[in-house]
């Protein structure tokens, strides 16, 4: 009987971390995301813009 409840840790702990590694990584990524969304970034020069300053 103790044999059977050891397979059954040894196979649930991998599991368990694995899921909290996924977790992990998905917030790391929604981290990364809302930080890019919220970042502000310098407006991208057009063409209309340049050609207006040269007159």
């Amino acid at each position: 009987m103790q044999t059977a409840d050891m397979s059954n840790n040894q196979v649930r702990f991998p599991v368990r971390r694995t899921a909290i590694t996924l977790l992990a990584a998905l917030g790391a990524f929604a981290v990364l995301t809302a930080s890019y969304a919220t970042a502000d970034l310098p407006a991208p020069a057009s063409a209309a813009s340049e050609s207006l300053e040269a007159n």
